[in-house]
């Protein structure tokens, strides 16, 4: 009688976990609880209830961890997200988001759909006034945000208004379609040699001391340009490049192409 009890009482006090908890005795003589999630037929909610049962149960134990927690399991496991287990501070969910990186990453990496995913977490830092970049990616990747470089810094916002000067901006990997990837913006710039204006170059150039920045040139005629940049230096222009009256920043910039990526008005 004692035996069955045990259970029983245990349910009972156990009524108040929030309705994303569902517990059930286990038939035979087993003293247990288990604790079901929504999304028990998408891949990511069949590994969680596999690989990660015990800390889900234990978050069902635990008053603060199911009224407060358990959304973020269910929305992992239905495919809605797993940014906010992931991030979770709670010992009892930290304990569930560990196991779901560990065993379930890849099939909680992807949306239920299969559709862009609701959950990439995005970054951007800035370099100097030459270069920004942002990265969007998924929760479960090493690093979902911008790489923090030595000299870089956290901004909200990477676009071709992010400069004084003229400049372009690329997206790679899925970044344009709303998916993970990246994208960066670098300022074009048009520099003349201090010590000898009829040397002018412009392009992707970070401004050097031994230059002036400047928004067109053509001192040095005549002057020559080729996909993403122009010169003014006193030479012939090579094979493959056209003879222009002057270089300029906002021409060159609209020729700068992205390798591997495409063109975008801007990343952030």
């Amino acid at each position: 009688m004692n035996r069955l009890s045990t259970p029983l009482a245990l349910a009972a006090s156990l009524s108040v976990v929030a309705a994303a908890c569902v517990l059930f005795v286990p038939s035979g003589e087993g003293l247990g609880t288990a604790c079901t999630t929504a999304g028990a037929g998408t891949a990511c909610g069949a590994c969680i209830a596999r690989a990660c049962q015990s800390p889900v149960n234990a978050c069902c134990g635990d008053s603060t961890c199911a009224s407060q927690d358990m959304a973020s399991v269910d929305s992992c496991a239905t495919g809605q997200g797993c940014r906010a287990l992931l991030s979770a501070k709670g010992a009892a969910a930290a304990a569930i988001a560990t196991c779901v990186r560990a065993s379930c990453a890849d099939a909680c990496s992807s949306p239920a759909d299969g559709g862009p995913s609701p959950d990439l977490v995005t970054a951007c830092v800035k370099f100097g006034s030459d270069v920004c970049r942002c990265t969007s990616a998924s929760p479960f990747a090493d690093s979902g945000a911008a790489d923090a470089d030595a000299g870089s810094v956290a901004t909200t916002s990477c676009d071709q208004g992010s400069f004084a000067t003229a400049s372009a901006c690329c997206a790679f990997g899925g970044w344009a379609d709303g998916g993970a990837g990246s994208c960066v913006c670098e300022a074009v710039r048009c520099l003349e040699l201090k010590s000898n204006l009829k040397s002018c170059v412009c392009g992707l150039y970070a401004k050097g001391a031994d230059f002036i920045d400047t928004p067109s040139c053509s001192l040095g005629q005549p002057c020559c340009e080729k996909g993403g940049g122009c010169s003014c230096n006193e030479r012939a222009c090579a094979t493959g490049e056209t003879e222009v009256p002057f270089c300029d920043a906002e021409r060159t910039a609209k020729q700068v192409g992205c390798e591997n990526g495409s063109r975008v008005s801007g990343c952030l």
